[in-house]
C-alpha cells in the first residue's frame, strides 16, 4: 500500500518530492505549497491516523514531519522550513485532529501553522514568551 501511494506521488509532484527509506521507515520530502494537497491523497488512501507531527532544528532550516499510519504502515511526510519565515500550511481542513500538534510545534519551535495559528501557549507554562521556543539550537536558558 505505501509502495503504491508513493509511486502515486512522484508520479503526480515529480521532482518537487523526494523519497528515502531510512531504518525501513519511508520518508517523502515535499514542499511546503503541496502539503495539504500530499496530506489529502494520502488520507484519501488509507493514511489517515496521524500520529504526531514532529519538529527538527537542522540548523540551518527546521524540518516538520507529519507521521501518517495505515495499518502496519507509517508515511513520514517532510516539509522543510525556512528560519526566516517559520509557516507551513495548516493541514487541519484535512485531518481536524491535527490542530494540537500545530500548536504544539509552534510553541517548541516557532513554526506558525498558517490558517490556524495558536491562541497562545499549549505545552509551555503561562507566560512563557511568545517568541522564546525553547527546541531552537540557538536557545539558551536563563537561571
Amino acid at each position: 500500500m505505501i509502495e503504491e501511494l508513493i509511486s502515486m506521488l512522484e508520479r503526480e509532484f515529480k521532482e518537487r518530492v523526494k523519497v528515502y527509506k531510512d531504518r525501513g521507515r519511508y520518508f517523502v520530502v515535499v514542499e511546503p505549497s503541496d502539503l495539504k494537497r500530499v496530506v489529502k491523497l494520502a488520507v484519501e488512501r488509507g493514511f489517515n491516523h496521524l500520529i504526531t507531527i514532529s519538529g527538527v532544528d537542522a540548523g540551518d532550516h527546521f524540518e516538520v514531519v507529519y507521521h501518517l499510519k495505515h495499518g502496519g504502515e507509517v508515511l513520514n511526510l517532510k516539509v522543510k522550513v525556512d528560519k526566516g519565515n517559520p509557516r507551513v500550511p495548516s493541514v487541519t481542513e484535512v485531518i481536524p485532529g491535527a490542530v494540537l500538534y500545530e500548536y504544539e510545534v509552534f510553541d517548541l519551535f516557532g513554526v506558525v501553522p498558517e490558517g490556524n495559528e495558536p491562541p497562545g501557549p499549549l505545552v509551555l507554562p503561562e507566560g512563557w514568551p511568545r517568541e522564546v521556543h525553547p527546541l531552537h539550537k540557538e536557545f539558551k536558558e536563563e537561571s
